[in-house]
């Protein structure tokens, strides 16, 4: 309702309006103007003219603020040096002024003031002097006009600082829309890692276990149950972090995600001794060193510790046709040290059927999500191929203090 009103304000059509009853209320003071003002000679023709075209350029006030107001101005000092009595002009005078305070800047409308109120002064002046009395109305008359001018000078700064205002609330409102968007995204990105990341591992480790139980059936069938026993549970696993996952994403959709939760948020360094198992299954020999900062690790780092483990870990056994992997988590005054290093070539199927593509080791997505989570975290992570033989997987990732 109030842009409306104000839109109203602002036409076309208003202006026109208050040129018109801005005419009437000028003839009704030039009919009565002479009265009290000795010596003024009698509005005439001129005099009407002038305050007619006065008031009918108020129309064109918006447009052109400052050739408006020195029209009505220069029509004012006509009155005056033809000695007509004061008063038909100082309401277009008046508005014409309160026009270009609220549409100039200041240097502008304070030398179109200064104009008006010399203008105005003077002729109270030259008044003064001829005739030695002058009415309380032309004495009043300059603080009118100054009182005009200031008054839309403040309009106008109360519509900038609305403006400026308006302003940054919506600049306010479109960073939180693009904060939202990107935590939404970067929330998405990770439970998308994390799926990956069980996925890979789960279907991976199920593969060797199943191969297992598969060559051990016959022979010895009680290794061969605990290989089906081992890939029940860690379907069960997988299922319960997969659901996890899927939740998250659907809270997702009616708000931004608790960053301070995590798809799997019970997966961390406590449970890295349960990724060996499926390497040393598959017949690997496995040497693993880990040290813990003794203060708590942050929930982030801990998590990331353990993707990063899992998923090279899911890699030496699907792509590295290796005999021995090396895990080495170290810890120091500022972070913690991730290596996983294996001696196989990358190349030559694994056991128990693995892909044995040399690809996997650097293309796909698992690397390129071990990165974007050591990345994120404010770390790096390096991986390749060793000189010779065999393929490393290096991470540091800060912990602060």
């Amino acid at each position: 309702m109030k842009t409306v009103v104000q839109a109203g304000w602002r036409s076309p059509g208003f202006d026109a309006v208050l040129a018109a009853a801005t005419l009437a209320v000028s003839l009704v003071l030039a009919s009565s103007a002479g009265r009290g003002q000795a010596g003024t000679r009698p509005m005439d023709g001129l005099a009407y003219v002038t305050v007619l075209g006065s008031c009918g350029l108020l129309t064109m006030r918006r447009r052109f603020p400052l050739q408006v107001a020195g029209t009505v101005g220069v029509g004012l000092l006509l009155l005056s040096v033809r000695e007509y009595p004061g008063g038909p002009l100082l309401l277009p005078v008046m508005i014409a002024l309160y026009t270009v305070g609220t549409t100039q800047e200041r240097r502008a409308a304070l030398l179109a003031g200064v104009a008006a109120t010399a203008v105005v002064v003077m002729r109270a002046w030259a008044t003064t002097a001829a005739h030695g009395q002058v009415s309380a109305f032309t004495w009043a008359a300059p603080g009118w006009v100054i009182a005009s001018l200031v008054w839309g000078a403040a309009v106008r700064s109360r519509r900038q600082t609305v403006e400026a205002l308006r302003q940054r609330v919506e600049e306010a409102e479109r960073t939180r829309e693009q904060e939202a968007a990107l935590q939404v995204a970067d929330e998405r990105l990770r439970i998308a890692r994390d799926l990956h990341d069980v996925i890979g591992h789960s279907f991976t480790t199920v593969n060797v276990q199943a191969r297992v139980a598969a060559t051990l059936l016959q022979d010895a069938p009680d290794r061969a149950r605990q290989a089906l026993e081992a890939i029940e549970a860690i379907s069960r696993d997988a299922l319960r972090e997969i659901r996890q996952a899927l939740s998250l994403l659907r809270e997702g959709e009616s708000g931004t995600p608790d960053r301070t939760r995590g798809a799997t948020s019970r997966a961390g360094t406590a449970q890295i001794d349960q990724l060996l198992g499926p390497l040393r299954t598959a017949g690997l020999t496995v040497d693993a060193t880990i040290q813990l900062p003794r203060r708590p690790i942050p929930v982030v780092i801990d998590a990331a510790v353990y993707r990063i483990v899992q998923e090279a870990l899911t890699n030496v056994l699907r792509h590295a046709a290796a005999s021995h992997v090396t895990l080495r988590i170290s810890t120091d005054d500022h972070g913690m040290q991730v290596k996983v290093a294996d001696d196989g070539t990358g190349s030559t199927p694994p056991p128990f059927g693995g892909t044995g593509a040399s690809s996997g080791r650097t293309g796909g997505h698992g690397i390129e999500g071990m990165r974007e989570r050591a990345l994120a975290l404010g770390g790096h992570l390096d991986a390749g191929p060793l000189p010779g033989r065999g393929f490393a997987v290096t991470a540091y990732l800060p912990v602060a203090g």
